[in-house]
């Protein structure tokens, strides 16, 4: 058969049809790793299955992206994957081949194990005829075997499988014979073991290939690839591609039994094909072409991709082809000749399209890489202008966590004197133009010198019901990112490993979008029975300068508040979800001490004058006792005592699994407020002149029924009152950069209860610790005495996220469960009126 041969390579360029734009690259969804070479990968339903080098099939959650289980099912390397509806096949090089029973929500099960009489080497491809209930599969050699599945297990033609003599540990006539002298080598000598794994499922029972389900010499070479397609609608073909360039055709009789019905001879080996919309078959050649066959006409065209090496793998998309060959990925589009190729994390081993995620490409690499692209969705600009409007379109969690990706992007740092001003700003617009494509009223809301507040308004429209109000809390702004070792760019949301690694993912623009996506997720389904209001601002990281004055200019707009909710913290530890029901309040302040004179040379004029130094220190060692005890008067005669509920809560939380603080050090962190000196500075830069002017900051962490006024006032009466003793020319300044109350939560009220009930449901049972934290969210309960309405915070992160540490990170599976848990609390949380 002629071939034609249309090259798509630079050199003959102008020769090709006019190209349309090229498509972007595919991006990145996620990426996963493990130890082993990852040498398949497909999905079925939300699982991803992947075969290793060593033998293991791994899975994975495509809604969480965790890794659930890896067992030991292969004794050789896993070479090749293949799903049917609910029926996954797996191909080795221990020359077995097992078919899997696959069911939502539950482990695969083995039910049979394939094994040949005779060598047949390496299994490469894998074929299922569903009619026939008869697998196919292609073997390294040259030969195609077949076997029909048993309608129920352990029938007359199927034998238990029992570890001692199961096939994958039979010898190997050419790699355990005995060498001259009848000796074996000494690792040919170690008996072999079939390890099963204690989880592994399995009601598997052998099928040996009766010797004359066998087409030896079906190529005269490796039989790497095998696709099944149709001739009309009761007539099943199978194609197959060798290593010795053909590509052959087998009409499917009533008994399973091949027969060949056409060839084609390609210009050389064959590696890997996929079949598109029955008729256009694709091969992956080994000198970097594709071939494109028209399985009715049996016209064919040989496309050069410009590849340097073997396409070890393609699946055909619509009218196009992704091709894989070392660590490249190629896009072609006969139609329009447009070739593009992008870089892979590593040499690849397999591709397959994802069902479950339509428009999602799945690759492995030999280096253990599984990567999930998005064939629809461009890359994001480096410099984001919003959002487009097809993005509010979708509410799946996989929408939310585009959005997040979009938000990550700015860098919207509080902190550095306006230097990310636009950032925030353009963050603040695009997240309110969010938010109103998702159906809320959404505005800006002026802080003075300071970033917007994005207020939004989910209207309750759940019928019959009275509405409430809640009030959601949270921020978009974030601490810099500068120095430190980041694996990933801080400011690019990057998804490895079932977590999503960049600034502000966890505090807490991804909470945020948890909550929003709750509120419209509800509004959507017009089952909102509350009014939703988020205030997210934009000031946060820095002490929330100018929030409370603007929501406060707002107050008659929000109107009535039931509840205030946010989610700005953490879990304890990796393990155990919890719920926050209080925070110390903290107090911070600069104390300057300065001397009319000059920076003075301290050989000249040292002791002819007070030093600032001096007095400075002498100041801050009367803050405290020798002990460490703060030693303002009458500083600790509001604390609260521990209730006898609460030391329980404590005795729990110290003996969850995980948790490294003792009962006293945990006492001190929650219950009790210190006091720390975070540095001085002085005026002078050389070490041996005497600095006419010395500055120290302190803050202070203080508990529920302490105030922050009441502090500032007997600190400002302690410190006045020590210095006026020490007789110095010197003046001291007191100045307080920002102050926050304690807040303390009511854990029996109805949303601890609702969110007790959903955590619960959400971790298998396992139960939330009650918590209190030893730092300060300032606009907590200055929240609950604006509106007058009691306050309750969801912690959505581990303690691992190092939020404000490099690396910040978010669990996938802590982001979808915390916006579950607040579906259930909008849902069914009602006014207290």
């Amino acid at each position: 058969m002629d071939i034609a041969e249309v090259c798509t390579g630079p050199s003959q360029r102008e020769s090709c049809p006019p190209a349309l734009e090229p498509p972007p690259a595919p991006s990145s969804v996620h990426m996963w790793r493990i130890a082993q070479g990852a040498t398949a990968a497909v999905a079925w339903n939300k699982w991803l299955y992947v075969g290793t080098a060593n033998g293991s099939l791994v899975v994975f959650d495509l809604d969480t992206y965790q890794q659930l289980h890896e067992f030991d099912v292969h004794t050789g390397s896993m070479i090749t994957l293949v799903v049917h509806k609910n029926m996954l096949f797996s191909g080795s090089s221990d020359s077995l081949l097992k078919v899997w029973s696959l069911a939502a929500d539950e482990l695969p099960v083995l039910l049979h194990t394939i094994y040949c009489l005779e060598d047949i080497g390496d299994i490469f491809c894998i074929a299922y005829v569903e009619p026939l209930r008869t697998v196919y599969f292609g073997t390294q050699n040259a030969s195609i075997q077949w076997v029909t599945l048993p309608e129920t297990a352990n029938s007359s033609e199927t034998s238990t499988a029992a570890a001692a003599n199961h096939p994958a540990v039979r010898p190997s006539r050419f790699f355990d014979s005995a060498g001259p002298g009848g000796k074996l080598a000494p690792p040919q000598t170690q008996t072999k073991q079939l390890q099963i794994d204690e989880d592994f499922k399995s009601d598997e029972t052998l099928l040996e290939v009766p010797l004359k389900n066998c087409i030896n010499f079906a190529h005269n070479g490796f039989v790497y690839c095998m696709k099944t397609t149709q001739i009309s609608a009761n007539e099943p073909l199978i194609v197959s591609g060798s290593a010795d360039g053909t590509v052959k055709a087998w009409t499917v009789g009533a008994l399973g039994v091949l027969t060949e019905l056409r060839k084609v001879v390609c210009p050389d080996g064959v590696f890997s094909m996929d079949i598109v919309a029955d008729w256009q078959l694709y091969c992956g050649l080994e000198s970097g072409r594709v071939m494109l066959i028209d399985l009715e006409t049996w016209q064919a065209l040989s496309y050069r991709l410009s590849a340097e090496s073997p396409f070890i793998a393609l699946v055909g998309v619509g009218d196009a082809v992704y091709a894989m060959a070392d660590d490249t990925i190629f896009y072609h589009l006969p139609s329009t000749s447009t070739t593009v190729s992008w870089k892979a994390p590593g040499i690849i081993t397999s591709c397959s399209i994802s069902e479950y995620k339509p428009n999602h490409l799945i690759t492995s690499t030999a280096e253990g890489q599984i990567s999930l692209y998005s064939l629809v969705r461009s890359t994001p600009s480096p410099a984001p202008t919003g959002f487009p409007k097809e993005a509010a379109q979708g509410l799946t969690n996989d929408d939310m966590i585009s959005t997040l990706s979009r938000l990550v992007r700015y860098q919207t740092v509080s902190s550095r004197d306006g230097q990310f001003w636009s950032e925030c700003r353009r963050c603040a617009s695009a997240l309110r133009d969010h938010m109103r494509s998702l159906g809320a009223e959404s505005d800006l809301w002026r802080v003075e010198k300071g970033n917007p507040i994005v207020y939004a308004r989910f209207k309750a429209n759940a019928p019959g019901i009275n509405p409430g109000k809640i009030v959601f809390y949270g921020h978009y702004d974030v601490i810099e990112a500068s120095g430190g070792n980041w694996k990933t760019p801080p400011f690019e949301l990057t998804s490895i490993d079932g977590y999503i690694y960049g600034r502000g993912v966890s505090d807490n623009k991804g909470p945020c979008l948890a909550a929003i996506y709750a509120a419209a997720e509800l509004y959507s389904r017009q089952s909102l029975p509350n009014d939703m209001v988020f205030l997210i601002e934009g000031e946060e990281e820095s002490g929330s300068h100018g929030f409370l004055d603007a929501v406060t200019k707002h107050r008659e707009e929000v109107g009535d508040v039931d509840w205030v909710i946010f989610s700005n913290s953490y879990w304890l530890t990796d393990s155990r979800p919890c719920l926050n029901y209080g925070l110390r309040g903290i107090v911070y302040a600069k104390i300057t001490i300065t001397s009319d004179k000059a920076d003075v040379h301290s050989g000249i004029d040292g002791g002819a004058a007070r030093e600032p130094g001096h007095d400075m220190v002498q100041l801050l060692a009367r803050l405290t006792e020798p002990t460490g005890e703060i030693a303002i008067p009458n500083f600790s005669q509001s604390v609260l005592d521990m209730s006898p509920e609460e030391s329980e809560l404590l005795d729990e939380t110290v003996a969850t699994e995980g948790f490294e603080l003792n009962r006293s050090d945990l006492t001190h962190k929650w219950f009790r407020p210190s006091l720390t000196i975070h540095k001085m500075n002085v005026s002078a830069p050389n070490p041996t002149v005497i600095s006419s002017r010395v500055t120290a900051y302190v803050s202070i962490r203080i508990v529920p029924n302490q105030s922050s006024a009441e502090i500032k006032k007997l600190l400002n009466d302690h410190l006045s009152s020590v210095f006026s003793t020490f007789k110095t020319p010197n003046r001291m300044e007191i100045e307080y950069h920002y102050d926050a109350d304690p807040w303390l939560g009511d854990y029996h009220s109805s949303p601890y209860r609702i969110m007790t009930e959903a955590l619960t449901e959400e971790w298998d049972g396992v139960g939330p610790l009650f918590v209190r934290e030893g730092g300060s969210i300032p606009m907590a309960r200055a929240l609950e005495k604006l509106f007058d309405a009691p306050a309750a915070q969801l912690p959505c992160g581990q303690s691992s996220d190092r939020a404000h540490l490099t690396n910040e990170r978010l669990r996938i599976t802590n982001l979808l469960a915390a916006r579950n848990v607040f579906v259930k609390l909008f849902k069914e949380l009602r006014s207290q009126n």
